[in-house]
């Protein structure tokens, strides 16, 4: 007697027969099913340096609009002509960008960013900065970009507001790609380039959270494709927020993370007297798989930003000047405490650093985060 549908999870001949008191049993019955589930690829770390616009920003007509059409070339600071100012500039945008633009929500901005001979040249550290200033010289936007092995980049910078603004770009991590810079060369945190751009239509509010920010590029293709990757089989924000943290914790086939000091001998000995952020970005984290903890802290916000959570970065310095970074995640209704770096240095522990857990400690999470780094202290995206 037939009582229910038989359970197969993989390919497999299944066979069947009529049984009767008194009846000679049926011939058998033969049936090969194959079942092929579909494999996700692993990302692949040619990607590193591939950026898209975030898709649920993305719009028709979305970008540089063609009427009015755009004019003038990029400004360059340093000499007096600008030719020669051009010339000597290490950042150089491509001739599609121009000086004044209008644009809708977004905007791709390329170019190239070679060091000096002799410059530190490893792309782990190389990167260019774009920030949005409006008229009022307030900063409303900041994007980073990494710098490929042929001294590429190519991304893109969004707009939160409409009017009109001007586009400063700077080296990122001047000290530490250009330690050998002659004196031409503009200090750290002054602008390389400037262009304006009008802005006719900005990401709406409700968006601006799914937004890459300084140091957290998560218009990534790599650090996108691997945060779906991780999260394919899982359905809740929870479920996926989890998983992250983990991956942050333990790793996966291709490696764990480890927390080390830029100047410890297996990274790059010397540069912890630099400041420390705005050295690494989640997608040469991703790869590289040691850092600090503003290094956990970006990864895991701009994993979760792919997969449409809200996640700020938060951060301060204690008595002695000694800085941490963490993280809060907007979940069920409230903000979430947890900190990346601290569960990966104690992993059989790692639940008390995450509130998404019931092994929680929230007490000890506020005397050793919010009372200790009390100074200097910022929440940011």
């Amino acid at each position: 007697m037939y009582g229910s549908p038989i359970a197969i999870s993989s390919s497999a001949t299944i066979k069947a027969v009529a049984v009767k008191a008194g009846i000679s049993n049926s011939s058998v019955a033969s049936a090969e099913y194959i079942i092929n589930i579909p494999q996700v690829p692993q990302p692949s770390t040619a990607d590193i340096y591939t950026d898209t616009v975030i898709p649920e920003i993305e719009i028709a007509g979305g970008g540089v609009q063609a009427s009015p059409a755009p004019t003038g070339s990029v400004y360059y600071f340093g000499s007096a002509t600008q030719t020669q100012a051009k010339l000597e500039s290490d950042i150089k945008t491509d001739d599609n960008i121009k000086y004044e633009q209008t644009v809708k929500r977004y905007m791709r901005v390329s170019g190239t960013a070679t060091p000096i001979s002799g410059g530190y040249t490893d792309r782990f550290y190389h990167s260019v900065l774009f920030s949005v200033v409006d008229s009022a010289k307030n900063k409303i936007g900041s994007f980073s970009i990494p710098v490929d092995g042929q001294n590429k980049f190519d991304g893109y910078i969004y707009f939160t507001q409409t009017g009109t603004f001007t586009i400063y770009t700077y080296r990122s991590r001047n000290d530490t790609l250009y330690p050998r810079a002659p004196s031409y060369m503009v200090s750290e945190n002054q602008s390389t380039l400037a262009f304006n751009v009008t802005c006719s239509e900005a990401v709406p509010s409700n968006l601006v959270y799914l937004l890459p920010s300084r140091d957290v590029n998560c218009g990534n293709k790599y650090v996108r494709d691997y945060a779906k990757y991780l999260t394919k089989d899982l359905s809740t924000d929870t479920e996926k927020a989890k998983k992250i943290f983990e991956f942050l914790v333990s790793g996966d086939s291709a490696g764990k993370f480890y927390y080390n000091y830029y100047d410890d001998p297996e990274m790059y000995p010397g540069y912890l007297s630099n400041p420390w952020n705005s050295i690494f970005m989640p997608s040469h984290f991703l790869v590289k798989r040691r850092g600090v903890c503003n290094d956990f802290s970006e990864l895991f916000a701009a994993m979760c930003r792919t997969l449409g959570m809200q996640v700020k970065r938060k951060s301060g310095d204690d008595s002695t000047g000694a800085g941490h970074q963490w993280n809060l995640l907007y979940l069920d209704g409230s903000w979430k405490r947890l900190d990346a770096t601290w569960a990966n240095n104690n992993p059989n522990s790692y639940k008390n650093y995450a509130e998404f857990y019931p092994e929680f400690k929230a007490t000890e999470f506020v005397t050793e985060h919010d009372n200790k780094y009390s100074y200097n202290t910022s929440e940011e995206y």
